[in-house]
């Protein structure tokens, strides 16, 4: 990556400048991009990037050098001793999924601090739990227990608790959680036919989400949560169609919990993950598929915004994929794509992940990146799962610590970073908040004034 670095004293000027007015004042400060057009979208190349800055009103200083941390690859588990990753904390430090370990022969729901242990440590010995998400530090894990009945479990501060379902349900599951693990989101299932989609809250206990259509019957899931816990995702569908995927339609709920947007399609359509302001949903559609219930399907992995729905991928068939989560601005994508790992990004489009990493880090030793299950909320690690010889185990894919000045991910330290960067901040956009702990403060500021005058 090559940086433009301009010297702290034209920024110490424009701190107290309106950032029209400062573009105004440099019209001929400009960037020139060459890029290399010639590799196809899924066959990533990392583009030349040249930059000029001139400017008849400043004396600016120049400098070069590495915006990142060097990116890591590592396997976790072994082709024998299967890990199976479940979810990534936000802040990219703590795995949770299912460890196989042969000596012993049977799975355990385990959590594991990879950047500072190689040693998973069970969540509670002896319970069949099936991990699904957990906060943003990761010391709050939820799923689904099955004991004597199919409950939700919430694991902290080294306790299990089993979440018992809402009254009169016959049982219920757990798919997301707030950042700071107070909320999860799930569904309940009564009366033999029913699904609905519920919230719990430890102040409150469980709430249902509010019907969603004036329909007689209808099911509803919520699959996903932002971060402050105001805005949900999920999905619902008319229940006499016995066919889960098709005709179900991706909705969000607003704060009332009532029904804020239908992202409606022709066949169908179903929401994973949504993005810390809930701005951005992820998930998949089905674009073509026959009357029958195992029809074949063809599907897209997509995201939802205020702009609407925007396909990432051309339609696959008899190929599953899906868009499997997303980072906290929106900016980052992961997923499966024809039987692949993928990313995402709005000036890449989608890449396949072997290429993407292999052109980041080199040799992956023969393992093959199937899936990508998960992002960090900077977007800069993604979990998920590869295949060597027969054998399928989890990755993490570090692609290195971002270059907080470069605030507008443009490959360049700017002025237009730091305009960016005060615009969003003093708008209250979540996206400022640069040192990822879920609160928008004056320490977001401070972090990102120290890491521009350092550079990257």
């Amino acid at each position: 990556m090559t940086l433009c670095y301009v010297g702290l004293g034209l920024f110490r000027l424009r701190v107290f400048l309106h950032a029209t007015r400062v573009r105004e004042l440099l019209p001929e400060m400009r960037c020139i991009f060459q890029t290399d057009e010639s590799f196809p979208n899924l066959d990533y190349h990392p583009p030349m990037k040249f930059c000029r800055i001139i400017s008849t009103t400043f004396s600016l200083a120049i400098f070069a050098g590495l915006a990142s941390a060097a990116p890591s690859f590592r396997i976790l588990g072994s082709q024998q001793d299967q890990f199976y990753p479940d979810c990534l904390s936000g802040n990219g430090q703590r795995i949770v999924g299912e460890y196989l370990d042969h000596t012993v022969g049977h799975f355990e729901s385990v959590y594991l601090d990879w950047r500072t242990t190689n040693t998973p440590t069970p969540l509670f010995t002896g319970s069949h739990l099936s991990p699904k998400a957990c906060s943003h530090d990761g010391s709050i894990i939820i799923g689904t227990a099955f004991t004597t009945m199919t409950q939700p479990f919430r694991y902290s501060g080294g306790v299990l608790s089993y979440i018992t379902p809402p009254a009169g349900a016959d049982y219920a599951s757990a798919n997301a959680i707030s950042a700071d693990g107070s909320t999860f989101v799930g569904q309940s299932f009564s009366n033999g036919t029913d699904y609905a989609a519920a919230k719990w809250t430890t102040a409150a206990g469980w709430t249902f989400l509010a019907p969603l259509s004036t329909a007689t019957c209808q099911d509803s899931n919520a699959t996903a949560i932002s971060a402050d816990a105001s805005i949900i995702a999920g999905a619902a569908r008319h229940c006499q169609n016995v066919d889960t995927e098709l005709d179900c339609e991706t909705v969000k709920w607003n704060p009332s919990l009532t029904a804020q947007g239908w992202y409606p399609d022709i066949y169908g359509t179903n929401s994973e993950a949504i993005s810390a302001d809930g701005s951005t949903i992820v998930g998949r559609r089905v674009i073509a598929a026959g009357p029958e219930r195992f029809a074949p399907k063809v599907y897209e992995p997509c995201r939802w915004t205020s702009a609407g729905i925007q396909t990432l991928g051309p339609g696959l068939l008899l190929g599953y994929c899906s868009s499997h989560d997303v980072s906290a601005d929106g900016s980052v994508i992961v997923g499966l794509y024809n039987h692949a790992a993928f990313i995402w990004t709005e000036s890449t489009g989608l890449v396949n992940l072997n290429t993407f990493a292999t052109n980041l880090i080199g040799d992956l030793d023969g393992w093959t990146l199937t899936d990508a299950i998960a992002v960090s909320d900077d977007g800069t690690v993604i979990l998920g799962k590869a295949q060597k010889g027969g054998g399928e185990t989890a990755f993490v894919l570090d692609l290195g610590s971002p270059c907080i000045a470069d605030y507008n991910r443009d490959d360049l330290v700017d002025f237009f970073d730091y305009l960016d960067f005060v615009q969003d901040f003093s708008s209250g956009n979540i996206a400022a908040d640069v040192n990822h702990d879920q609160i928008l403060d004056f320490f977001d500021y401070l972090d990102f004034v120290q890491q521009f005058a350092a550079g990257c």
